[in-house]
């Protein structure tokens, strides 16, 4: 007979097709990998055994981060000059495209605390709630970065009340934030100024919206 021993359309298409679905099943969907590291060379997130490279939006953060097909269930790690996490993450699940933003060489990134009770009851009404900047479950990280020289100089010589502008890195769970920065350590401590900056996480960032001097345990508004 013709054809014979060869397999039939139908059974090739059958197969092609559960070929396709074991495929989607391998790379269901594209999750963002995020994380604080301080490399000399390079950063890479091991999914599966298999390494991907990430890299840094700019030059003033030690923050590296890239988009991968992952399967819908996961564990992951990530490698510094070569050197593997001791450990595994557990992937997001499905309702995330993205990692919260880890610290490379700390196994837990996000830790519900227990929550105290409240001694004023119902009557304390000045609460603003849980920001994502004092999310107690989460260890946010500040870079600056800047001209060193400048940096020294605010330190060497307080009494002239000089300042330096630098760039600060915010790193948050879900938002990477970026700002300008001009501070002075006067009366003993670091001061710092906050003027409009970009968010690098594609995430929104307008709860800071507007230039805003910052007292930190200061002697008065920053200059």
């Amino acid at each position: 007979m013709l054809g014979a021993g060869l397999p039939s359309a139908r059974f090739v298409c059958a197969a092609a097709a559960a070929a396709l679905c074991a495929a989607a099943a391998v790379k269901a969907r594209m999750v963002q990998f995020g994380v604080v590291a301080f490399p000399n060379q390079t950063v890479e997130v091991s999914v599966g055994g298999q390494r991907h490279r990430l890299a840094p939006p700019d030059m003033y953060a030690p923050y590296y981060w890239g988009n991968y097909d992952v399967p819908d269930t996961f564990t992951y790690k990530y490698i510094v000059d070569g050197a593997e996490e001791p450990f595994d993450r557990g992937g997001p699940d499905a309702s995330r495209t993205k990692t919260y933003n880890d610290f490379y060489g700390r196994q837990h990134t996000v830790v519900e605390l227990p929550r105290l009770p409240q001694p004023f009851g119902d009557g304390w009404t000045r609460s603003l709630g849980y920001t994502p900047l004092f999310d107690d479950s989460y260890i946010p990280t500040f870079h600056l970065a800047g001209d060193p020289v400048r940096i020294n100089d605010v330190w060497t010589n307080m009494a002239q009340n000089n300042t330096a502008a630098v760039t600060m890195t915010v790193v948050l769970a879900d938002y990477v934030l970026r700002f300008e920065v001009r501070f002075s350590a006067r009366c003993r401590v670091i001061r710092y100024k906050l003027f409009l900056g970009t968010s690098i996480s594609h995430s929104s960032a307008d709860y800071i919206s507007s230039e805003r001097p910052v007292r930190h345990f200061g002697c008065g508004p920053p200059k």
